[in-house]
């Protein structure tokens, strides 16, 4: 799958600087609009965070775990000292890239579940009179037009400190109504069912991940 970042940039700005249920309608008819698409995102988007990270660790090691001492070494070096660190530590390291699709996954899954039940005594229609359908995979694309870039902006707010909680709770409460717009335009609930989706599923998110933290955890300082 060829990534079209032109595209991919249009696409995030669009969404997050006009947000609305009629610019996900528009969104979710894409021939793109599936969860291979989705993935992409949210992995690269892993990606450039666990960067970020690294970068944020080498300008303020004292706000840092001090994991990433190796930026500066050449790949044979960088290898080589990947190595000898702690499997806490490359478990920590690994997690960004790795586990954010799995939690993306889990969390658009419960919720589209959630929705999709609550929507079944509804007749929805696409424009073209065929019934209406909420789809995993498209409901997946739509989360992560704004889920991504997100992640990216949220961690370059840690860069700036004196702004970085405020800006981060600002974000916190902006990501809430894109996924009101977003869950509204594919699932066309009315809007107490959209916000019981939006509320709930990360309850059950949020508990699965400190599970799954703690096992990663655990499993770090036994090894």
């Amino acid at each position: 799958m060829t990534i079209d970042l032109r595209s991919m940039f249009q696409t995030w700005v669009k969404v997050l600087t006009k947000p609305g249920v009629d610019v996900f309608e528009a969104e979710r008819l894409k021939p793109s609009a599936t969860l291979a698409t989705a993935l992409v995102w949210i992995v690269l988007a892993g990606a450039v965070t666990t960067l970020l990270e690294l970068l944020h660790a080498r300008l303020y090691p004292s706000f840092s775990m001090n994991m990433w001492p190796f930026s500066s070494l050449m790949p044979s070096e960088f290898l080589a000292a990947w190595k000898e660190m702690p499997a806490r530590s490359q478990i920590q390291i690994l997690s960004g890239v790795l586990t954010a699709p799995i939690v993306f996954i889990i969390s658009v899954g419960i919720q589209h579940l959630i929705a999709s039940q609550l929507g079944m005594d509804r007749i929805r229609l696409e424009p073209s009179g065929e019934k209406r359908l909420g789809r995993f995979g498209r409901y997946a694309y739509l989360n992560a037009t704004f889920g991504a870039p997100l992640s990216i902006i949220t961690l370059l707010l840690d860069f700036v400190p004196l702004l970085n909680c405020i800006a981060s709770l600002i974000l916190a409460i902006y990501q809430f109504v894109l996924a009101y717009f977003a869950t509204r335009a594919e699932y066309r609930l009315p809007r107490g069912r959209v916000i019981f989706v939006i509320l709930v599923g990360p309850i059950f998110v949020g508990g699965g991940c400190g599970l799954l933290s703690g096992v990663l955890y655990n499993s770090g300082i036994g090894s």
